[in-house]
Order: C-alpha cells, then sequence, then structure tokens
C-alpha cells in the first residue's frame, strides 16, 4: 500500500532509463486524519522491520537444528568416531537450548489424525502473530486500536529479547562447542544446514 503523495518512478529497459512523477491521491470514500494515518502507517513499518526479524530468527534456528541434529545423529552411526564425551554433552546442553528457542520462531507439526491427548496451548510463532496483526491494521483505514498497540509493543518487546538470546546462542554457546569440536578435530556445527552451505565454503 502507498500513502498518498508524489512519487518518483524510474524504470530501466535495455539500458535506458525513464523517470516520472505520479502523484497518488487517496480514494474520496476515506477521510482520515493526518494524526491517525501517521499513526497507522508508523505502526505498519514496525511490523515490516519485525517481519524480517522474525523471518531471520526461523531462518537461523532452524538451520542450527538440523545442523546439529545431524551432527548427532551421525555421532550414533555404526563406524563413527568416538567423540569425547565433554562434546557430547555441550551438543546436548546446546539443543536443548536450541529447542527452548524453536518454538517461538517455528509453528510445531501437528499428528495426523486426533488420537492422542490433546496439545498444551503454545502462542502462535513471531512470524505468525506479526502477520496477523499487520493483516489487521493495513485492513482498515484506521489508526491501529489500542488493542493492536498493545500487541504490537508487546510481540516487539518479546522479539527483540528472544532475538538477543539467539544471538547470544549463536556468538557464544554454539561458538564455544565448535571450539571444543576444532580442537579434536571434528567438523564444527555451522547455523546454515550442510546441503544448503554446499558451494559457499566453510563459516
Amino acid at each position: 500500500m502507498v500513502e498518498p503523495g508524489e512519487y518518483t518512478v524510474k524504470i530501466s529497459v535495455d539500458g535506458k532509463e525513464a523517470t516520472r512523477t505520479v502523484k497518488v491521491e487517496e480514494d474520496p470514500r476515506i477521510t482520515m486524519p493526518a494524526a491517525d494515518r501517521a499513526a497507522r502507517r508508523e505502526a505498519i513499518m514496525k511490523l515490516y522491520e519485525l517481519a524480517k526479524t522474525a523471518d531471520q530468527g526461523q531462518k537461523t534456528i532452524t538451520g542450527l537444528k538440523t545442523s546439529l541434529t545431524a551432527a548427532m545423529e551421525s555421532w550414533k552411526k555404526p563406524g563413527a568416531p568416538k567423540i569425547p564425551e565433554n562434546i557430547q554433552k555441550a551438543a546436548e546442553a546446546l539443543a536443548k537450548q536450541i529447542e527452548q528457542l524453536h518454538g517461538k520462531f517455528v509453528a510445531p507439526e501437528r499428528p495426523l489424525g486426533d488420537a492422542g491427548p490433546p496439545l498444551t496451548y503454545m502462542p502462535p510463532p513471531f512470524g505468525q502473530r506479526v502477520g496477523r496483526l499487520m493483516f489487521a491494521i493495513e485492513g482498515y483505514s484506521a489508526a491501529p486500536t489500542s488493542q493492536q498497540a498493545a500487541e504490537l509493543a508487546t510481540v516487539s518487546k518479546l522479539l527483540g529479547e528472544t532475538s538477543a538470546q539467539l544471538k547470544k546462542l549463536v556468538d557464544e554457546d554454539l561458538a564455544n562447542l565448535n571450539k571444543m569440536m576444532n580442537e579434536a578435530g571434528i567438523p564444527h556445527i555451522s547455523v546454515a544446514p550442510a546441503e544448503a552451505a554446499r558451494g559457499r565454503g566453510r563459516r
């Protein structure tokens, strides 16, 4: 959605460029005070940034979980080199930390059918919360409601705190495990799964 106003549009085709000024006018059926319009736009821009942060967090935690799980499973295979106990314990501790953050960025898989006990309620992952709020605010030509503003503040705070935890996990906990593995001559863990990292060199 583009706010009313004048915009410069540049088009490039086959090395040639053309620049024009276009004017976007408000729908005459919509009447929105300038303050409400500004509040709505500010909320939407914040949500765009939160969506990018949530998406990056999802990719990081998913890649890290996949890589670590694959490494730990490979250690159990017949004929695999013996992994020192201190490295196994450090990897298990890191796996628990990853699991605690994983559900905050990635929706849990739902089992097929209705068999089994009821699932414990888990808040939607950040990506879903941000997406729903953005859809609600963008869908109406009005300032965010007090409830929407409160949800935006809550999601922003929680996502910021959780992203900081994820950064620490990668920069410190994963780095410490990789240091131990490198000293033992064991291939280290990458945030990106091995399949996705091919051709890009080691991290």
